[in-house]
This record gives C-alpha cells, structure tokens and sequence, in this order.
C-alpha cells in the first residue's frame, strides 16, 4: 500500500521546490512503515519526473490559478489568460474563460475602463477580455460529423491596475454587492474614442498579486450559460471590410453571406477536431461578431467557407468548408490603440474539400 497522501503531500510541502510530481512512485509501502532515506529518494525521484501535475497541485493549495500548457485547456471553456511569467492559465471551475494564446503585450493594451459604482483614474492593463464561446453539439451520424451550436458563456475579464484603484477595486471585491456594468473604451492616437465594447451583467470572482506592484482582478458573467451575448460593441460593426493581406501569413477567405471579396486573414485548420481559426485585425472581419451573435440566439444559419491560396494573384488551390458555424469570439489583443486590434473567430465544420486550379470545378 502507498504512503498515505497527506504524508506526502506534507513532505512535498516541507522539504522540497521541484516543479514536477511523478504520476506512481516505483516502491511499495505498508500502513506504518517508517520513511527511511531510501524512501525518501525514491519520492525525489519521482518527483523529478513530470514537470506539469506539481504545478497543478500547488496551485490548488494556494488557491491560486492552475499553470498550464495550452494542449490541457480544452472543452466549452479555453484558457483564462497569463500569470506575471507568461504562462498560460487554465480554467478548471467557472465557465466563459478566455481563449488567449499568448500574452498580451502590456503597451498594446492599456486601455480606459468604466466600472459603475467604481471610478478609476488611471488605465488599466488588459490581460484576457472581451469574447464568447457557443457551446458544439456533436449528432451522432454515420460516417459523417454533425455539429450544431448549443448555449454560449462571455469571457472572463482579466485586468490589472495599481495604486488608488487597485485599493478602490480591493474593497469593490472585498464587497460586490450587485451585478454591475462595464465600458471599455478603445481610442485613437490622437486620444478621440474610436468605439466601445459594453459588458453587462458581470460579477467579482477573484484578485491577486501580479508584476511590478499592480493587483490583478478577475471578473466573471454572473448569468448562467443562454443563448444571448451580455456585451456589445457601439457602433455594433466596429471592425471594417478594408483588405489586410500580409502575403506571408494570409489567405483569401470566403464565408458565404457574411464576408466581403477583401477578407485575408490568418488560417488555421484542425482536421482531427474539425475546427477553423481566423485571426484578423480591425480592418476587415466585419459581419463576424453579428454572426455569432445570431448563431447563439437560434436565429443563423450554417454556411460555406472557402479558403483560396493564391500565388501572383492567380488561384491555385481552393478548400471548401461545409455546414460551418462560430463556436468562439473575441478580441484578443491591442485594447490599447484602435489600429492594433485582433481578433479572432473559432468556427466549426463537418466536411471539406480540396480542389486544384488546374482540375475542373
């Protein structure tokens, strides 16, 4: 029999640092055995064995958020957003975390936030915001996925500040109180409002300490999963229909109904889950936030993409998605400044296909 947790698990927290844990320790025990030096190698030993699950336990101890790679968020909620070292953090109890999948640069994202009830002086750092996710059905249908799109949760959002607001804050969280409204205003270089993003309904979950004196402050939607967003963006189309083709890392994506003929944003295709990710800027991608909006209120319909490569402006391969929908939105990065702004849609398909230019279509 194996040492009892609470043994080790003391040890663990006593007398060692290492950032690992082994998932089985190669030594057998009996209930009272006394831990001889032997024993207490073959701990250390396993210990040095796994550099994730020790993380993951001391996190839980602390209370803190649990310290991740990217590949162990999964599922109808992502990645909540970055410790002060950059890493990705996980969400392993609420709904509606955060997508982000690299930390955001802190001069990208200072950015003015108005809090009812709460006045801050100064901008706030912006580590994960404004987005959503829409839960994907699997129908179980042979020899072809079927997917359909189920509730949907908004982001958790992640801020940091210092000083008077953050004590401000601190006592705000130490005292919720009622749900409260939220507007995020993101500006030109010469200072003018460019638009707002309006978050409703939101809720104090968490804060902690974070880099260079600031707190960092989590909060969370406080309506359960529906079929409605709890934000919006004033003017509602913030994001243009202007072309933004870098040749290196774009293609021309067509998204029947939705998109205009000058839309080149960034693919990524995953086969095996049967998902897109398009990563765009604030000059095209317009339509996109509408239609995940109608997608999670019932009211959308599936459509077709087609993903065009191109080379000297002649076509010379096309994929074409079937019964496609957005399970994921958000902005993730540039909250500070209007032209640095990305965004990106996650978006869900059953079938595709390949076809060539130089073969009929």
């Amino acid at each position: 029999m194996k040492t009892p947790h609470i043994l080790i698990l003391g040890f663990i927290l006593s007398s060692y640092s290492a950032t690992s844990l082994s998932g089985s320790i190669n030594d057998n025990y009996a209930t009272g055995d006394i831990l001889s030096a032997q024993h207490l190698n073959n701990i250390k030993d396993a210990i040095n064995d796994n550099n994730e699950a020790i993380i993951l336990l001391n996190s839980r101890i602390s209370g803190s958020q649990p310290n991740l790679p990217s590949s162990s968020c999964s599922g109808f909620s992502y990645v909540q957003g970055f410790d002060s070292a950059g890493n990705i953090i996980c969400s392993t109890d609420i709904p509606g975390t955060g997508y982000s999948q690299r930390p955001p640069n802190i001069l990208n994202n200072l950015a003015t936030l108005e809090i009812a009830g709460t006045y801050l002086s100064e901008q706030v750092y912006i580590i994960s915001g404004v987005g959503v996710d829409i839960e994907r059905i699997e129908q179980f249908i042979p020899n072809a996925p079927r997917f359909i799109p189920g509730l949907n949760m908004e982001h958790d959002l992640i801020i940091e500040t210092s000083g008077a607001d953050a004590i401000n804050l601190k006592a705000v969280f130490d005292n919720p109180g009622a749900n409260r409204s939220m507007s995020l205003i993101i500006r030109h270089l010469d200072n003018s409002e460019a638009f707002r993003i309006y978050m409703y309904e939101m809720t104090t979950y968490t804060y902690t300490a974070s880099n260079n004196g600031r707190t960092r402050f989590t909060f969370i939607q406080a309506l359960n999963a529906n079929n409605s967003f709890q934000f919006e963006t004033l003017p509602a189309e913030a994001f243009g229909n202007n072309a933004s083709n870098n040749p290196e890392t774009d293609k021309l994506v067509e998204i029947s109904g939705i998109t205009s003929a000058l839309f080149y944003p960034q693919v990524e295709v995953d086969y095996e889950s049967n998902l897109i990710t398009l990563t765009y800027d604030i000059t095209e991608g317009s339509g996109l936030l509408t239609w995940a909006r109608i997608t999670a209120a019932g009211t959308g319909v599936n459509r077709d993409i087609s993903v065009i490569q191109k080379n000297n402006n002649v076509e010379v391969s096309r994929e074409n998605f079937f019964e496609v929908f957005p399970i994921s939105w958000e902005i993730f990065d540039g909250f500070g400044l209007y032209n640095k702004i990305q965004a990106r849609i996650v978006i869900s398909f059953d079938k595709s296909e390949v076809l060539n230019s130089d073969l009929p279509l």
